[in-house]
């Protein structure tokens, strides 16, 4: 199978209680020219917490997990980056506006869409941030795309076979994010659901207009709730 992208990657990594005497915010994560501190990998592991609903981590096994999946997705980030900056790929003022009117325009009004980003713990700069690294990434994805040639059926077929791990699907929860200002309602849509088990139908019966972001599946032991 062609590779897409084979960039050079320099990876170091160490356990974040094992800090240097000398240093105590020492560099954990290194990849090329990128580097991460302690103290900013412990600030967007905090975040990647937040983003998830995760109240609070009381497992050593969740808290690794949750390490290790925000490892790959710094490595990711890092290396769309690094491509961009080589391959002169980059998102414009105007693509940047646009896509955060389409997002905000999904919620009743301003105070809504702050209620959110209060919800989230995080700020509009930092939810701007997030927005145009997702932007970046799609792009970064099209270009790479766009020179290669896909696979043959028998390079699929010999990938498939060689790495059976990364198709196999542990079982999941899809959640739904329903958002309105009334706790009250909230919670009798909750009773509600007991009773019937069609979501829609039940919060339709107590929100005429009802603001839902787009579902999200969770791998079971992400949320220990629903494990």
């Amino acid at each position: 199978m062609k590779n897409l992208f084979l960039p050079t990657l320099i990876l170091s990594l160490w356990v974040l209680n094992s800090c240097s005497f000398f240093n105590r915010n020492p560099v954990v994560l290194q990849i090329n020219s990128h580097k991460l501190t302690a103290r900013q990998f412990a600030k967007r592991l905090v975040q990647k917490i937040h983003a998830l609903n995760i109240q609070d981590v009381k497992s050593p096994e969740l808290l690794e997990k949750l390490k290790r999946q925000l490892i790959t997705d710094l490595i990711m980030e890092f290396l769309i980056k690094e491509f961009a900056q080589s391959h002169s790929v980059s998102i414009s003022k105007k693509e940047l506006h646009q896509a955060l009117q389409r997002i905000k325009s999904k919620y009743p009004d301003e105070e809504a869409f702050e209620w959110y980003l209060k919800r989230k713990k995080t700020r509009a700069e930092k939810w701007t941030e997030h927005i145009k690294n997702n932007l970046l990434s799609k792009k970064v994805m099209q270009k790479m795309g766009s020179k290669t040639s896909p696979p043959s059926l028998k390079e699929i077929k010999e990938y498939y076979q060689n790495h059976p791990s990364l198709f196999k699907q542990k079982p999941r929860v899809l959640i739904y994010h329903i958002f309105h200002k009334q706790k009250e309602v909230l919670i009798k849509i909750e009773k509600s659901l007991k009773l019937e088990k069609n979501l829609m139908k039940v919060v339709k019966k107590f929100i005429k207009d009802p603001l839902i972001l787009k579902p999200q599946w969770v791998e079971k032991g992400i949320l220990p709730i629903f494990d």
